[in-house]
């Protein structure tokens, strides 16, 4: 009985083996398909057009230029540029800063003392009304406000240029560096369209 069975598996499998198509030379074996992304290789991801996962537990790193517009950093734990959404604000409370220092105009569009506040950070206004604000007054009530502000802290105003401003006078006014040194930190914070002001402010060119 059991001889007789197994005469006939052997028949069956004979004769499958016998009718299979050969493989032609170069002839691939079929690819495997139906694998979980999750236990695919990056071979048999690829091959399978199947999208890579992330790493569990990783984010992606925060960097300054997701909490401010056109950010720089001219010293530690200040950050400077222009004007932050309030998304900025929230993350910018996420990463741990303290403190915003608006030199912006009351009149001037944008995020204020309001969304500012609700992202948990502290608000200080310095209004500077562009070329016309740029006096040795205003760079030493700059140097009050960032020694007294709790850091980090993110200085801004509409691009950041106001901001370059500052920092330029700053460094002359208060810091006692020289006027040419001075002007390239300014540069280096965010100073732009108001270079040539902040020239004649130093006293290294004549007002037009």
């Amino acid at each position: 009985m059991f001889a007789r069975i197994a005469t006939l598996v052997s028949v069956v499998v004979t004769a499958l083996l016998v009718n299979a198509p050969a493989l032609a030379a170069g002839d691939e074996l079929p690819k495997q398909i139906g694998l979980s992304p999750r236990f695919q290789t990056p071979e048999t991801a690829v091959d399978s057009g199947a999208s890579q996962l992330p790493v569990d537990g990783i984010e992606p790193a925060t960097t300054v230029a997701d909490l401010l517009l056109n950010a720089v950093e001219p010293m530690t734990g200040v950050l400077a540029g222009g004007q932050p959404t309030a998304e900025m604000l929230v993350l910018a409370g996420d990463e741990g800063y303290k403190t915003v220092i608006n030199l912006r105009d009351e009149g001037e569009p944008g995020t204020g003392e309001q969304e500012v506040e609700e992202a948990g950070l502290r608000y200080v206004s310095l209004p500077i009304a562009g070329a016309e604000g740029l006096t040795a007054e205003n760079a030493h009530a700059f140097a009050r406000v960032l020694a007294e502000a709790e850091l980090p802290a993110i200085v801004h105003c509409g691009s950041g240029n106001r901001v370059g401003a500052l920092f330029a006078l700053k460094a002359y006014f208060v810091d006692g560096v020289g006027a040419a040194e001075a002007l390239e930190l300014g540069r280096a914070s965010g100073l732009t369209s108001l270079d040539s002001a902040v020239q004649v402010v130093l006293g290294l060119s004549e007002a037009n």
